[in-house]
């Protein structure tokens, strides 16, 4: 029988929980919380009173940061975790529950993914319309795949990022394509159809973007 059970967040660090990870060996939920400026380390269990919940705070008292997504490695040791207002990447020791580096990146990141092989975090960067490419052997922030030098741009607001399971195309979800700075709500202004822009990994270079609904 499959059992179920409720978690609750303490304040100050468990507002607005977001985005939700799970280590492959199952030990581990590692959560964003957008209003608590944090991650939180969930040991699961066979009820609630099995669970151990430990807040992982991500920067100092009073530092907006909003983060929205806990990006596992590939090995489930670190946690990258893209926060919006601070423009950076917090990286998490997720055993050790502390941050070991912050990667600045600018524009806003907002979400991301992590390649199959581990070797790669790719960062959807809706801020300056750009995906952000992060090294995990090195931590650190390698290449920028953005609109610059583009007749058409191919990046508008990028807000999610999935690998295929050969790890060699990343598929980018934009919420519109409507010029180089489209409107974050573009069904307010009659904006365009979204895309998916699709990267070969290996080289860091834009494929095709492929028109889908509007908003994606």
């Amino acid at each position: 029988m499959t059992k179920k059970y409720s978690l609750g967040f303490a304040p100050p660090y468990g507002a607005l929980p977001h985005g939700l990870s799970i280590t492959r060996d199952g030990r581990y939920l590692v959560s964003a919380h957008e209003g608590g400026e944090s991650v939180f380390r969930i040991e699961v269990g066979e009820s609630s009173d099995d669970v151990i919940i430990t807040p992982i705070p991500l920067g100092s008292a009073g530092e907006r940061l909003r983060p929205f997504i806990a990006l596992l490695d590939g090995e489930d040791r670190y946690a990258y975790v893209p926060c919006n207002a601070s423009g950076d990447v917090r990286v998490v020791d997720i055993a050790a529950g502390l941050v070991v580096k912050v990667i600045p990146i600018g524009g806003a990141p907002i979400s991301g993914g992590v390649s199959p092989d581990g070797r790669y975090v790719f960062v959807a960067t809706w801020g300056k319309d750009a995906v952000d490419v992060i090294d995990t052997a090195t931590q650190s922030l390698v290449r920028t795949i953005s609109n610059e030098g583009r007749e058409t741009p191919v990046f508008a607001r990028p807000h999610a990022v999935a690998f295929s399971s050969d790890a060699r195309y990343a598929f980018v979800t934009n919420e519109n394509t409507n010029g180089a700075y489209p409107q974050h709500h573009p069904t307010e202004a009659g904006g365009r159809d979204g895309n998916v822009t699709i990267i070969e990994v290996a080289a860091f270079a834009v494929m095709r973007a492929v028109d889908v609904e509007i908003d994606p």
